[in-house]
């Protein structure tokens, strides 16, 4: 996925499928997911808002 760390990406299908990817792969655990990104910030906070 590309997304530039002072931008937005060009296209939200790349965000929504590793949304979706996630918890399929999850399913129905409880356990919390660690989402972090390079600033541990920006991108991982627009992923935690999508979610």
């Amino acid at each position: 996925m590309t997304w530039p760390t002072n931008g937005v990406p060009d296209d939200p299908i790349p965000l929504l499928d590793l949304r979706y990817r996630v918890r399929r792969y999850y399913g129905s655990r409880t356990t919390p997911i660690l989402v972090i990104c390079g600033t541990g910030a920006a991108r991982s906070a627009v992923y935690i808002a999508v979610d």
